[in-house]
C-alpha cells in the first residue's frame, strides 16, 4: 500500500519509508511508526486515543513497551516529516484525548511508488529475468537431472539478493560496531556513540526490570539533545544476510 501525503511524501508502507518527490529524498521509519502512521491515515479526521496506538504499534509486544517507546516514535515520525519539508505538524495531539492528522493534510492512495524510489527493485527484478532467461536457454534439451542441477543453483543465485533486501531495507543496524557485554547482553553501538559504564548499568536495569529475554542492544546517542539516548533491545543480532525476521522494543532516555 502506498499513500501520497500533501501532494509530494509517499508512505510505502510495506518498506516503512516516506519519500519525498519534490526533494527525491528518504527517510525509513521504525516498524511502530509505520504502523501508527498507517493507522491515523486510514482513521483521518478521527482522535485516536494512545492506548489505541500502543496496540496497533507494538501488537503482541504490548507489554513490553514504556511510555517513552512510544513519545520516540511520534517524535521520530514528525522529524521525518521535517526533514522532508513538511513544515507543519501533521500529528496533532490532543491533551488526554489523543492523536490525530491535522485536518488539512491530503491523503491520496497511488497504485505504486515514484520510479525513482523502486530503482533498487527494479534493478534486481532486471537481474533476476536475466539469470532465468540464461537458465532456460542452457538446460533445453538436457535430461531431467541437469534440469533440477540448473534450478537449484538459479535458486541459489537470487536468494543472496532478497535476503540481503530483507536485511537492509528497513534499517542499517547491521552495520553497528560490538561495543561491549555486561551480564549476558551483548552491546552494539552506532558509530562514534560511545557508552560509559553509567548507561551500561541503566540499560541492563531497565531490561531486568522489563523481564526482558532479548539479549542484544543496538546504543545510539542522542544527536538532537547531548544528555539523552536511545537503544533497541533485539531477539537476535542484525545481520546482513537474515534467514528470520528480527523482533525489538524500542527505548528513548534523558540523563538528569
Amino acid at each position: 500500500m502506498v499513500y501520497l501525503i500533501n501532494n509530494d511524501i509517499e508512505f510505502i508502507y510495506e518498506r516503512n519509508v516516506l519519500y519525498s518527490r519534490k526533494l527525491n529524498l528518504e527517510q525509513s521509519l521504525l516498524s511502530p511508526s509505520s504502523r501508527i502512521l498507517k493507522y491515523l491515515i486510514e482513521n483521518n479526521g478521527c482522535v485516536i486515543t494512545q492506548s489505541t496506538l500502543f496496540q496497533i504499534g507494538w501488537e503482541d509486544k504490548l507489554e513490553y513497551v514504556t511510555n517513552n517507546a512510544f513519545y520516540q516514535n511520534i517524535s521520530l515520525l514528525r522529524k521525518a516529516f521535517e526533514i522532508l519539508n513538511q513544515k507543519n505538524k501533521l500529528i496533532i495531539n490532543f491533551p488526554k484525548k489523543g492523536y490525530s492528522l491535522d485536518k488539512n493534510v491530503i491523503i491520496e492512495i497511488i497504485t505504486a511508488p515514484s520510479d525513482s524510489i523502486s530503482i533498487i527493485e527494479t534493478a534486481e527484478t532486471i537481474e533476476t529475468a536475466e539469470i532465468a532467461e540464461t537458465a532456460e536457454k542452457n538446460i533445453k534439451g538436457t535430461k531431467k537431472i541437469r534440469l533440477d542441477f540448473l534450478i537449484l543453483i538459479t535458486i541459489l543465485i537470487i536468494s543472496p539478493f532478497y535476503f540481503y533486501k530483507s536485511a537492509g531495507s528497513n534499517n542499517d543496524l547491521y552495520s553497528y560496531d560490538y561495543c561491549g557485554k555486561n551480564e549476558g547482553v551483548n552491546f552494539f553501538c552506532e558509530k562514534n556513540s560511545i557508552i560509559n559504564d553509567n548507561q551500561f548499568r541503566n540499560i541492563i536495569d531497565k531490561i531486568k526490570k522489563s523481564k526482558s529475554k532479548y539479549n542484544y542492544i543496538y546504543f545510539r546517542k542522542n544527536i538532537h539533545n547531548e544528555v539523552g539516548y536511545s537503544f533497541l533491545n533485539c531477539k537476535s543480532e542484525f545481520m546482513i544476510i537474515n534467514l528470520t525476521p528480527n523482533n525489538c522494543i524500542s527505548y528513548y532516555a534523558i540523563e538528569k
